[in-house]
């Protein structure tokens, strides 16, 4: 059962290349969060990224 929630936002430039990292890593979090039954919602968010930073955000959220 959730008894609470986590989010993090988290701002990003050109961050194409950490970005598949970052998602792998919060996956791992999110599973120490639900053993503490809190859920974990992530938004990244974009600044105008010209290296496809969100594509390549989009493509990690999903392999997740």
């Amino acid at each position: 059962m959730i008894k609470g929630r986590l989010y993090i936002l988290i701002p990003a430039l050109n961050e194409a290349p950490n970005v598949e990292r970052l998602f792998h890593d919060l996956a791992a979090a999110e599973h120490v969060a639900a053993s503490h039954d809190l859920a974990l919602h992530t938004v990244l968010v974009d600044d105008g990224s010209t290296d496809g930073t969100a594509d390549v955000a989009a493509r990690a959220a999903d392999a997740e």
